[in-house]
């Protein structure tokens, strides 16, 4: 645990390598793997397209977590259940969404992420640094 402390960015990069040859790994040896999922194959890309957005939201976002716990998580859940209820309700009644359409919503929802959890927790954060006053 204490390297994990002093060397947070060589456990990231570790954790990259590892992902990156399971992927290749899967591709070389196991691809029929891929095409297993038949026509499961665009929910399992929006399960995974979402798990990296959640990721990569907590991430980025985790310093803004100091000023208000509690509004930092529920701004982030609150979030996610519409980013599932819109890709749910879009491949409903639309269609599946295509790898191309997540290359364009993914930076699009990080931005509307960014707005809706930096304001809450400031907001809360503020609230919260008057009420302790």
């Amino acid at each position: 645990m204490k390297r994990i402390t002093s060397y947070p960015f060589l456990l990231g990069l570790l954790i990259g390598i590892l992902l990156c040859v399971a992927v290749f790994a899967i591709t070389v040896w196991a691809p029929w793997m891929w095409d297993a999922l038949g026509p499961h194959r665009r929910l399992a890309e929006a399960v995974l397209f979402t798990a990296w957005l959640f990721a990569g939201c907590v991430y980025f976002f985790w310093p803004w977590h100091r000023r208000s716990a509690r509004a930092f998580w529920g701004s982030l859940c609150i979030f996610f259940l519409l980013h599932i209820l819109g890709v749910f309700i879009y491949s409903t009644r639309v269609g599946p969404i295509l790898l191309w359409h997540w290359m364009i919503l993914l930076p699009l929802e990080a931005y509307a992420a960014a707005f809706l959890v930096g304001l809450s927790t400031w907001h809360f954060g503020m609230r919260r640094n008057l009420d302790a006053s």
